[in-house]
């Protein structure tokens, strides 16, 4: 991209040359998951344009709950519209285990990758989402809307009688304790029922809040973040991964050239392990 551009080319066209070229390997790969990264390599490319191309404060302004309707869905469009605002995602491009539909589905949020619509017929439509399913319907009857209703009315039972045997230690049933810990990036909060009924969390992701942001978060912001998870779990474990970032997990505000991108910039490579206390 830096010699496209050394070359003439314009900065938003050589972002885009360099996109697809890098996607298009991937999308040749035999290996499942390496072919689906291709979708993250556009969704890098996608937020260098946007960036670019963007004027100052034009998102649109959002005051009750929406779908997103996307041809290829991004994490900084999950990014761009506050949690409690965002009802569910529909895109047209993209795999379920693509690094935005792994997102959504930490963040809880509904999900429908791989779907075409036209934009026109789905605008202040009534839908009904199938995370489980796949599916997307668009103006259903009112007796599947009352099925669904019902659906989710179950969930919500089953997700309490959950949360009520989590207050009982795991254990076999010739009484050998069993420990249960999280893996946790996006959902370790104290907000969460879940988290009180663990016993630590084995792994908790910090690149997250890197991904989320169109910026690197401050020392003083991760010192916070780290603070408020490490007193969710008081006198429990709580391990925490050093910055892995790279290959599928990339930040478009960090350039990482090398001849093998998924190397990545993980932590280890960058950084010491030291033990800190808050």
């Amino acid at each position: 991209m830096t010699v496209r551009i050394q070359q003439g080319d314009e900065a938003t066209w050589a972002v885009r040359q360099t996109v697809e070229a890098f996607s298009a390997r991937f999308s040749l790969m035999d290996d499942p998951y390496l072919k689906a990264r291709a979708d993250d390599v556009k969704e890098l490319g996608q937020r260098l344009l946007y960036f670019l191309m963007a004027p100052a404060g034009s998102a649109p302004a959002i005051s009750s709950p929406v779908v997103l309707l996307a041809h290829e869905l991004t994490a900084g469009m999950l990014a761009s519209i506050p949690r409690a605002l965002l009802a569910g995602v529909v895109a047209e491009q993209g795999a379920a285990n693509s690094h935005a539909a792994i997102l959504a589905r930490a963040l809880g949020i509904p999900a429908v990758m791989g779907v075409s619509f036209s934009p026109s017929r789905l605008h202040h439509k009534t839908v009904i989402l199938d995370g489980h399913k796949g599916v997307l319907m668009i103006e259903p009857a009112e007796a599947l809307i009352n099925e669904y209703q019902q659906l989710v009315q179950e969930e919500a039972s089953l997700q309490s009688t959950f949360e009520t045997a989590l207050a009982s230690p795991g254990q076999t049933q010739d009484g050998t304790r069993i420990e249960l810990h999280l893996n946790a990036g996006l959902s370790a909060d104290s907000q969460i029922a879940i988290n009180q009924g663990v016993d630590g969390v084995g792994l908790f992701r910090t690149e997250v809040p890197f991904l989320m942001l169109r910026r690197f978060p401050s020392e003083d912001e991760q010192v916070k973040q780290y603070r408020a998870i490490l007193a969710s779990y008081p006198d429990k474990p709580v391990v925490m991964r050093t910055l892995d970032i790279g290959g599928d997990k990339p930040l478009p505000y960090l350039s990482v050239e090398e001849d093998n991108p998924f190397l990545g910039w993980r932590g280890i490579r960058l950084a010491w392990i030291t033990q800190i206390s808050f």
